[in-house]
């Protein structure tokens, strides 16, 4: 019986000596980094996975409104109004609302975001059915995503770690501790990957069913030379209000000269985006319906400019909730009661930005 059992347990030992090798595989549903770029569709859909942290601008409930030109009050209980409710209460420094930095508060984390561009400008060559063309074009398109997710973090905490490239997993902890940069190298960062990007973005999308919202010339030099402008703004451009922020390097993180070269950086970005969307067919847009007075077509214009999608003014948009339904639900009052179920009259504009508008005769309200 002992006997039996040795050489029952030699089997078992021998069976599963055997078994090792089919054991040690990787299952096939499971996605791994090579998979991603393994061919064209797998590597367009990681491209559309860098496009998907642009945050969502423009949306009652998302960030894009700091600014006491638009205001909201507390008319819709199911909609997290967040910008609103950041200047209405402020921030928690414990559980800040729109976290960008790290993802929390109804907001992207624009640090993966970048590390995702990261892999796929480090690995887009690999792809074997791709032309080499569109390799250039999807690359350009990521590099300036990651210039304008470096470029938004900067806009909401001023200086900030410039992610050049990934850290392997095996990186020590003095690697992982990245120092926050001077503003004006972040600046300088986020033009030079937009100007690398240039040459091989389109001027135009020729195929505007599936690539509508893919950056293109027009899109980052517009950017380019919002940018620069804000560069060049007293914000960043010499503000004393900042002389204390220096790290434990001994670096001061805002320039405390102020230099108007910037502006002349940012005039000729301004002139240069202008001339490339003329090139490109963009335009102001002007609606011309069917026998309507002109002062009715006016007013039909300021609505049709927001509602008539990817019209010739329009040079940057996004497939992120197409649809203006949200904006009109919230900005179009219920002058009858039976509008009280989709009118909410809830985002209404502050005098202050009534009264930056110009009179019919063209100068400021106060000097009419």
């Amino acid at each position: 019986m002992n006997n039996m059992k040795k050489i029952i347990a030699i089997l078992f030992m021998l069976g599963f000596c055997q078994c090792t090798d089919y054991l040690d595989i990787v299952p096939d549903n499971v996605a791994t980094i090579d998979h991603a770029f393994r061919d064209k569709a797998r590597a367009e859909q990681f491209l559309f996975t860098c496009y998907s942290y642009i945050p969502r601008n423009g949306l009652p409930q998302a960030p894009g409104r700091f600014d006491d030109f638009m205001w909201s009050h507390r008319g819709v209980d199911w909609l997290n109004q967040l910008q609103y409710i950041i200047l209405r209460e402020r921030n928690d420094a414990n559980d800040p609302k729109l976290n960008y930095w790290s993802g929390t508060g109804g907001s992207t984390n624009l640090y993966i975001g970048i590390r995702d561009c990261n892999t796929f400008i480090e690995r887009i060559n690999e792809v074997v059915d791709l032309d080499l063309y569109e390799k250039k074009r999807w690359a350009a398109e990521v590099k300036f995503l990651k210039a304008y997710y470096h470029f938004y973090l900067l806009q909401m905490y001023g200086p900030i770690p410039i992610i050049k490239e990934n850290l392997p997993v095996s990186a020590d902890e003095e690697k992982v501790s990245v120092f926050r940069e001077p503003v004006d190298d972040v600046f300088n960062y986020v033009i030079q990957l937009i100007d690398e990007a240039i040459p091989d973005l389109p001027l135009n999308i020729q195929n505007k069913v599936s690539e509508e919202g893919r950056i293109t010339q027009p899109i980052a030099l517009a950017m380019k030379a919002k940018i620069l402008v804000t560069a060049a703004s007293p914000l960043f451009n010499g503000n004393k209000d900042y002389k204390m922020l220096i790290d434990k390097r001994g670096v001061q993180l805002f320039n405390q000269t102020y230099d108007p070269g910037k502006w002349t950086k940012a005039l000729l970005a301004c002139k240069n985006a202008i001339d490339t969307c003329h090139m490109a067919g963009h335009q102001l847009y002007w609606y011309q319906p069917l026998k309507l007075s002109e002062e009715t077509r006016l007013i039909a214009q300021v609505s049709q400019i927001v509602t008539d999608k990817w019209n010739c003014e329009h040079i940057w948009g996004t497939g992120h909730y197409s649809n203006s339904n949200l904006n009109e639900e919230f900005t179009i009052p219920p002058l009858d009661s039976k509008h009280n179920t989709f009118c909410r009259s809830v985002s209404v504009p502050t005098m202050k930005a009534v009264e930056s508008f110009y009179s019919k005769n063209g100068v400021p309200i106060n000097e009419d």
